[in-house]
């Protein structure tokens, strides 16, 4: 049996049910699968579902976990490993999505959109100079994984400056044209935007500080759609109630979704969305693809069966 304890398509559901039958509960990541934990041989989860060792140990028969996503940071990893689970995911295939997303957040505050469909719909005609172009700023990104990789990319087929730190030395190098920094301090201190595009780990929970904040220019821009435990949203907080920022754009929280009142959302100089800068028709379906590809491939072993 396969078990989904999260939302797919209806497409991708069919599918899983052409290589067997499906107990689906999209909100059985809440708790251990309700159908008989010795049935289930494949375990379909997006980021809510903790695939812990509790988890596995009401699973006996588990063969491999299907991420619909490109995060891993809500399986055990070395559990799953210890018990020969295979995992099959989307890394990388949801990296242009999120860049365009990236992309679009800084067009929407380089120029007053809203203010001049505001007004001019209104009759009024302002045209002061209070736009900027994007190569006036210089971007710091944070990490440079797949989706790193493809923001300064981007950026920097526009003319963009482009400074780029990731903590691993074995990181591969940012594209042409990228300037690498060595300290994450100095990116913070140059940059006029800096957006976040790590995996969370033990080491990057709450990389964004109360410190680390404070070393930000005052009016600068403040991106998140990787993971929202690598800011401290208290600190976060503490900082936009003394004027710091000019915007701040979160798609990710420490809490999906967040308890409320939700204090970030007081501020207007914060967008706020549900994550999914990644969650394209497009990257979905490949995702969807690679996954069910994946399952396929595994169960059809001979020795699928028995662990």
């Amino acid at each position: 049996m396969i078990a989904v304890t999260e939302w797919v398509s209806e497409a991708m559901l069919e599918a899983l049910r052409g290589l067997g039958a499906v107990h689906y509960d999209p909100e059985a990541w809440r708790r251990v699968p309700a159908a008989s934990g010795s049935e289930i041989v494949a375990l379909v989860v997006r980021n809510r579902t903790r695939v812990d060792r509790q988890l596995l140990e009401a699973l006996p028969n588990l063969k491999v976990v299907g991420r619909l996503g490109s995060g891993l940071d809500n399986l055990d990893l070395q559990a799953v490993q210890a018990q020969g689970i295979a995992v099959v995911d989307g890394r990388g295939l949801n990296r242009q999505a999120v860049a365009e997303a990236v992309l679009a957040m800084l067009l929407w505050w380089a120029r007053p959109w809203e203010r001049w469909r505001s007004e001019t719909r209104r009759g009024v005609w302002r045209r002061e100079l209070d736009q900027h172009q994007l190569a006036a700023w210089r971007v710091g990104v944070v990490g440079m994984g797949h989706i790193g990789q493809e923001v300064s990319r981007l950026l920097t087929a526009l003319g963009v400056e482009v400074w780029a730190y990731d903590a691993h030395p074995a990181a591969v190098a940012p594209p042409s044209g990228v300037h690498r920094v060595l300290r994450l301090e100095e990116l913070l201190e140059a940059a006029d935007v800096v957006t976040l595009h790590l995996a969370l780990v033990p080491e990057t929970v709450h990389l964004l500080n109360h410190e680390r904040l404070s070393r930000m220019k005052p009016e600068a821009y403040l991106i998140n759609t990787a993971r929202g435990g690598l800011i401290d949203e208290r600190a976060l907080v503490t900082h936009l109630a003394a004027g710091r920022f000019r915007g701040v754009w979160l798609d990710v929280r420490e809490a999906e979704p967040p308890p409320q009142p939700d204090p970030v959302a007081a501020f207007s100089r914060v967008w706020l969305t549900p994550h999914v800068a990644g969650r394209t028709r497009e990257a979905e379906a490949a995702i969807d693809r690679r996954v069910l590809a994946g399952i396929r491939a595994y169960l059809g072993r001979p020795d699928a069966n028995r662990r």
